[in-house]
């Protein structure tokens, strides 16, 4: 809450930390910038739910400040890395939990953080990365320019999808 900037990337999240956390990381933007990044919602699709509740968390984070919002990446993106930063020092996290209730509460997860000068450089240059690509390769995008698809709730397959117990070893 006290950080001026954050930058988060993870693979998941979860609608109801998510609506829990909202005023903090307004409250960050208004002081600086607010980057929420996930790696995995545009592959595996998304409920009708979380795609309301990162619609209105990006448009009410960029009406703070456009540096500020929702991005997707459209690789699989599974890492976590949580980047907080106040009055100029940095501090890093790097572990396995989502942006998730469970990621921080319920699953037993590890997180760490990174001291390390140098690493911290590399994780930098990663967020930058995913954020923005590099070298004429990018993988993250702004939320209003990704069409996130819902996940499909009559329970039936989608007839490209294949799952262990349809594949024949011959």
């Amino acid at each position: 809450e006290q950080s001026e900037h954050v930058e988060i990337a993870s693979g998941y999240f979860s609608v109801n930390l998510l609506n829990k956390l909202t005023p903090t990381l307004l409250a960050i933007a208004q002081k600086g910038s607010c980057k929420l990044l996930f790696g995995m919602i545009y592959h595996e699709r998304v409920t009708r739910n979380q795609k309301d509740c990162l619609s209105e968390l990006n448009r009410k984070l960029k009406a703070i400040s456009n540096e500020s919002g929702v991005y997707v990446t459209t690789r699989c993106y599974h890492g976590k890395i949580f980047k907080f930063k106040k009055e100029g020092r940095e501090k890093y996290y790097v572990g396995s939990s989502n942006l998730s209730s469970t990621g921080f509460k319920t699953n037993t997860e590890f997180n760490l953080e990174i001291r390390d000068p140098e690493d911290q450089t590399s994780i930098r240059n990663f967020l930058e990365f995913l954020f923005y690509g590099k070298g004429g390769k990018r993988i993250g995008y702004p939320l209003d320019q990704i069409s996130l698809e819902l996940k499909k709730d009559d329970g039936k397959k989608d007839p490209e999808e294949k799952f262990l117990k349809d594949c024949e070893i011959t």
